[in-house]
């Protein structure tokens, strides 16, 4: 991936959420001393979300790339890049909420309740991850150069409605006849790989990682509320083979 990309600006002053074919913001990192947001006045508010794209020398790169491969090193997954998200104020106030009510309640710190967990997920069929990098280029093994398009999808994509509207239980398939929705989180990006794409022409795969507000530190977090969930990245990668597949 190139390290000297030009930073690119689409915004649209709509509700990502209630108007499709929406464009979001896309900004290289470009310094690792400094806040990867881009800087805003705290009175404007975000109604698209902003992705942040994130330089290969960025300590936040780093760190999710050597967690990522460490667990999905038998996948050979090959992550193409990683985007820091800034979700709408909307979701960002009520989550940040939330995480006060549960300090209270449990009388904890938020970073002893607040976890770092992946979400996997399917994105269309008309769905080209790949067209969301700046200066992508596919290299020896990919299917030919993509071009650069901040488009979100219209409908049926699980990828663009989570960056845009974060965790929805409505569109949760882990239902029962007596439970309401669950929303599904996994530490270990392993398990959260068997619910992205799946099949030899679907190797391009998204997956978030989301901050989860819970009481306990588990392997598996499964809960109904969505203001306890907040997308923080999200992992555009390419697994020649999958051998897993469940139900999103």
């Amino acid at each position: 991936m190139s390290q000297s990309i030009n930073e690119t600006i689409l915004r649209e002053n709509v509700n990502p959420c209630t108007s499709s074919n929406q464009q979001f913001t896309v900004s290289p990192s470009t310094s690792t001393k400094k806040s990867i947001f881009s800087r805003k006045p705290q009175s404007q508010k975000i109604l698209t979300t902003q992705m942040i794209q994130l330089d290969e020398s960025d300590p936040d790169y780093i760190s999710i790339k050597e967690g990522f491969g460490i667990n999905l090193n038998s996948t050979r997954a090959n992550i193409l890049a990683i985007m820091k998200l800034q979700m709408p104020t909307k979701l960002e106030k009520a989550h940040e909420k939330y995480k006060k009510k549960m300090t209270k309640k449990l009388g904890m710190d938020a970073e002893e309740f607040t976890h770092k967990m992946h979400h996997g997920t399917k994105s269309s069929a008309g769905c080209d991850l790949r067209r969301f990098i700046m200066n992508f280029e596919a290299g020896e093994s990919g299917f030919g150069n993509v071009e650069y398009d901040p488009t979100f999808c219209k409908e049926n994509c699980g990828v663009c409605g989570i960056a845009q509207c974060g965790n929805k239980r409505k569109y949760a398939r882990t239902k029962s006849l007596f439970k309401r929705n669950r929303m599904w989180f996994a530490k270990d990006p392993s398990v959260s790989l068997g619910f992205c794409n799946y099949g030899y022409k679907d190797t391009i795969k998204g997956m978030f990682i989301v901050d989860v507000i819970h009481k306990r530190d588990e392997h598996i977090i499964i809960t109904t509320k969505e203001r306890a969930t907040l997308p923080r990245y999200l992992i555009i990668f390419e697994v020649p083979v999958n051998p897993f597949s469940y139900e999103d």
